[in-house]
């Protein structure tokens, strides 16, 4: 009785899966994933591997089966904004990072720009964001965000000063001579 059941179910799930190839062919969509969600998917890999962690592991953390994270990282499913947000929460890294050092061609085939969008332009920077010019830089700067959450609070305080100090003495027209 067990095998019948998931036979039906198979075939119920095989059937389904026709009517959605057909309703995606309907609309002109391939199943070919999309360049924007494979490097989306490739830096979650790197980065959960620069923790250590495994894709069971974050899976588990944000509530998704490993099959699931595991389609997220081949960029086979889209991840939604909400569980990018979690996964970024999990590695330890900003947002940004799941879309730092993407090229112009991988950019080209967003959704709406495959759709004709030519006008809109990359997201620009936020007055959050850091601009730094290599690969290296952005490394260093998320193992530095990586570990402050392991300082305590007063070596936090001292190291904001720190950076201030630095960073005014670094402003163009200051006079580094004569300090």
């Amino acid at each position: 009785m067990k095998n019948a059941a998931n036979r039906l179910i198979d075939e119920a799930a095989d059937a389904s899966g026709q009517a959605s190839e057909k309703d995606s062919a309907d609309r002109g969509k391939t199943n070919a994933n999309n360049p924007v969600d494979v490097f989306v998917g490739a830096r979650l890999r790197r980065r959960r591997k620069e923790m250590g962690m495994t894709q069971r592991i974050v899976a588990q953390k944000i509530g998704v089966t490993s099959q699931q994270y595991m389609k997220y990282e081949r960029g086979d499913n889209r991840i939604s904004a909400s569980r990018l947000f979690d996964v970024a929460s999990v590695l330890n890294t900003p947002v940004s990072y799941f879309f730092d050092e993407m090229d112009e061609q991988t950019i080209s085939q967003s959704p709406a720009r495959l759709l004709g969008a030519e006008d809109i332009a990359p997201p620009v920077a936020s007055a959050h964001d850091v601009e730094m010019d290599s690969p290296l830089a952005r490394r260093q700067a998320n193992e530095l965000v990586r570990l402050w959450g392991d300082l305590p609070e007063h070596a936090r305080a001292r190291i904001v000063d720190l950076v201030r100090t630095m960073s005014e003495l670094a402003e163009p027209g200051h006079d580094k001579e004569h300090h």
